[in-house]
Formats: structure tokens, C-alpha cells, sequence
């Protein structure tokens, strides 16, 4: 379903791919693939309210910079387990 921001940006979410925490608020944080202004449609990282009426920043990622930023966690992630098995984050 397409919405309004404001006046000036239309957004659709078209698939919700998962939350990635929770507020007390009841805000979630959200990965979405989400197209802003009628644009091809890119993965979007934000703070949705619960019925998806307003938002904070976020940041929005072509599917690219989505692979690159995995390759990077997984390079982090590993490195650390290879420094000190015992730090888990």
C-alpha cells in the first residue's frame, strides 16, 4: 500500500523482511524493501511506528550494498572469533 510522508515523499513498503529490535515505545526497527517517491524499490533500515504511519532516518541500500555490508559483518565477525574465541559479539 502506497503513503504519504508529508507533501513532498510517497512511500510503499513492498516486503517487510524482518525486525531487528523492538522499543518500549512499541517502535520497530526494520529491515523493508521499500520505494520512496514511485523509485525502484530499495532495502531500507529504519524505525517504523506500529501501524507503519511514521518513521525516523534511515538509511536505504541497493541489493549490492546489502551483500557488501554482509561480506563486511562476516569479515568483523570472524576476525574477533579468530582474536578471542570467547567474545561472542
Amino acid at each position: 500500500m502506497a503513503r504519504e510522508y508529508d507533501s513532498d515523499i510517497s512511500y510503499e513498503i513492498k516486503a517487510m523482511v524482518g525486525t531487528i529490535g523492538t522499543k518500549k515505545n512499541g517502535w520497530r526497527k526494520e529491515l523493508n524493501i521499500v520505494s520512496w517517491n514511485g523509485a525502484p524499490p530499495k532495502f531500507d533500515i529504519r524505525d517504523w511506528s506500529p501501524d507503519h504511519m511514521h518513521m525516523s532516518k534511515g538509511v536505504t541500500l541497493y541489493m549490492d550494498e546489502i551483500r557488501q555490508l554482509v561480506r563486511i559483518f562476516n569479515n568483523f565477525s570472524n576476525d574477533r572469533r579468530t582474536r578471542n574465541p570467547r567474545n561472542e559479539t
